[in-house]
C-alpha cells in the first residue's frame, strides 16, 4: 500500500491538474469503505 502512495504522489506532482480529482476519487473510496487506505 506505502508503493501505491508514493506512485500516486508521484503522479500527482507530474501531472498537477488531476490533483483535484484524484483526491475526490479518493474521498469517495474513503466514504464507501471498499479503498480504505
Amino acid at each position: 500500500m506505502e508503493d501505491f502512495a508514493h506512485a500516486l504522489a508521484n503522479f500527482v506532482r507530474d501531472h498537477q491538474a488531476w490533483a483535484a480529482p484524484i483526491v475526490l476519487v479518493l474521498a469517495f473510496g474513503e466514504s464507501l469503505a471498499f479503498i480504505s487506505l
